[in-house]
């Protein structure tokens, strides 16, 4: 990729208040594109492979990387045509003092040296690895969100949520009612508890459960593609789910039992998710590239863009 003649005076003969200005620019973009934008720009390589990263450890910009550095877009392991990440350059450059501080303000960004990542591979054996159970998951997955139309999606989502909105409406109004303080005295029965049959209900209890988490679930897999969509849903259905299940227990008659292990299976749910959500958020913090954001980075788009490119 050739980087722009403007961009690279940015970065190599610009001042670090043009740079600044730059950066600020970059991250306050909020069209639909905006995120892939900014990676695009603060990742471009010259005819050299270098990105604005390299160009500044060569330079000598100690100011300049350290302020990229501090950018989440910016990948700091990435080769150039021969083979070196900024870390290289920056190694290569001397033992000054000051280069060893920008060095280590580099290593603990998660930059690592060319020698020490996975040797680059080319994308044509990357191809030609089986498909893995989660990747052709989501494969499936986003196929057919792309496969069914805007109309199409946002008719289902309204189905979802008042179908949603209705199984969680019997949660808090079960069909008889629930027996009030004065009824619940004469039969002995706890304020709060079902007034219908013992044995309706638990099947009443099993297929509204049932029909709640599965409408969640179809509201989730229609949700347009992106990871931030997902985990603003989860943040949402997790509590509405734990609502569910109190209101669910209130009412039932084995209230202890339900709520125990429905509240085990929730906890469960939640940790997996905070783990999955912790893990992620270290690894995006080194800034460690994958195989699938590279393949997308680079825009292979086609099976002719694929053939002999090597991922970097």
């Amino acid at each position: 990729m050739a980087l722009g003649a403007r961009n690279k005076a940015v970065f190599v003969d610009g001042t670090y208040e043009e740079l600044e200005l730059f950066l600020g620019w970059v991250q306050r973009l909020r069209q639909a594109d905006a995120e892939s934008l900014e990676m695009h720009f603060l990742n471009k390589r010259d005819q050299d492979g270098n990105t604005a990263l390299h160009l500044a450890a060569y330079h000598n910009r100690f100011k300049a990387v350290k302020l990229l550095v501090k950018c989440h877009a910016v990948n700091l392991n990435v080769h150039n045509r021969i083979g070196l990440t900024a870390l290289d350059v920056l190694q290569n450059q001397g033992e000054h003092q000051t280069n060893r501080n920008i060095e280590n303000i580099v290593r603990k960004s998660g930059g690592k040296t060319g020698n020490s990542l996975p040797k680059p591979k080319k994308v044509s054996e990357i191809l030609r690895t089986p498909i893995g159970f989660t990747e052709h998951l989501f494969t499936l997955t986003v196929r057919y969100k792309n496969q069914t139309s805007e109309g199409t999606r946002a008719a289902l989502l309204v189905i979802a949520a008042l179908i949603i909105t209705t199984t969680y409406q019997t949660a808090l109004q079960p069909p008889g009612g629930v027996y009030q303080e004065n009824a619940a005295e004469e039969s002995k029965k706890s304020v709060g508890t079902i007034v219908m049959n013992h044995k309706y209900f638990y099947v009443l209890r099993n297929v509204n459960s049932m029909a709640f988490v599965g409408e969640v679930f179809m509201a989730l897999c229609l949700l347009p593609a992106g990871e931030g969509y997902v985990w603003w849903f989860m943040w949402i259905a997790v509590p509405l789910y734990v609502s569910y299940l109190v209101s669910m227990s209130v009412i039932s008659p084995d209230t202890v039992w339900y709520f125990s292990t429905s509240a085990v299976s929730v906890l469960i749910i939640i940790a997996v998710y905070m783990v999955v959500y912790s893990v992620r958020w270290r690894r995006s913090k080194k800034k460690i590239p994958g195989t699938t954001s590279d393949l997308i980075f680079e825009g292979l788009t086609t099976l002719d863009l694929a053939k002999g490119v090597e991922c970097r």
